[in-house]
């Protein structure tokens, strides 16, 4: 099928064209919509191979965390919102890999408290890939799906609706977590993450991030 224009590859022209992002994090420095946070000496950077996206690794202390979000500009509505990533886990266990939607509470972000964030977890705590719904000041529920952990690049989708939320994982071409407690309570803004739980540098790779209004 060939579009006339862009706006039509994603939209029908006779509709009015909602919030959208893409990032493919190629090229020599990541892009300066996104805004770092960082609890420690850790360090970020784009890959020198092939297809190896931008890489965030903490310091070597524990429980220190390292990310990117939008600087709390909050574009994404929390009952219609998708965000779409492809992510790895470099370490494995005692790790937490987390991307999805945040409030831009980024030292909540990876207990699930007093924040608002939906997202897919990729952690050494549950050990299977996870869907996270957190509501700020109401609670913090996490559903498992039935795809155990690895360091394999994953393609995701977090669904934002009125009434639940949905994790699909590319492996199962099916919703593979759907959240109905605890949903955030008010327009979010993409992010992404990594949390040590060890002594040692723990490291996340981001290949690709989309995000739009429905």
């Amino acid at each position: 099928m060939v579009f006339e224009s862009v706006y039509e590859v994603t939209d029908v022209f006779t509709t009015v064209r909602k919030q959208r992002i893409w990032c493919w994090f190629d090229g020599n420095a990541i892009h300066a919509r996104w805004n770092n946070f960082d609890a420690g000496a850790g360090s970020s950077a784009m890959l020198d191979c092939i297809c190896g996206g931008f890489r965030t690794t903490t310091s070597t202390t524990v429980s220190q965390r390292r990310g990117e979000l939008f600087n709390s500009i909050q574009h994404y509505s929390e009952t219609a919102s998708v965000a779409i990533g492809v992510t790895r886990n470099v370490t494995g266990a005692t790790i937490q890999v987390i991307a999805g939607f945040n409030d831009g509470n980024q030292s909540c972000w990876f207990s699930g408290s007093n924040d608002n964030a939906m997202y897919m977890d990729d952690t050494g705590v549950l050990c299977n890939k996870t869907l996270i719904n957190s509501q700020a000041c109401a609670g913090f529920t996490a559903v498992c799906t039935c795809v155990a952990r690895d360091t394999n690049f994953t393609g995701w989708k977090v669904e934002m609706n009125a009434c639940d939320d949905e994790l699909t994982l590319c492996c199962s071409a099916c919703v593979a977590a759907t959240g109905t407690i605890d949903l955030p309570g008010e327009a979010l803004q993409p992010a992404f993450g990594v949390l040590s739980r060890a002594c040692a540098a723990r490291s996340m790779d981001m290949r690709y991030f989309e995000a739009y209004n429905k």
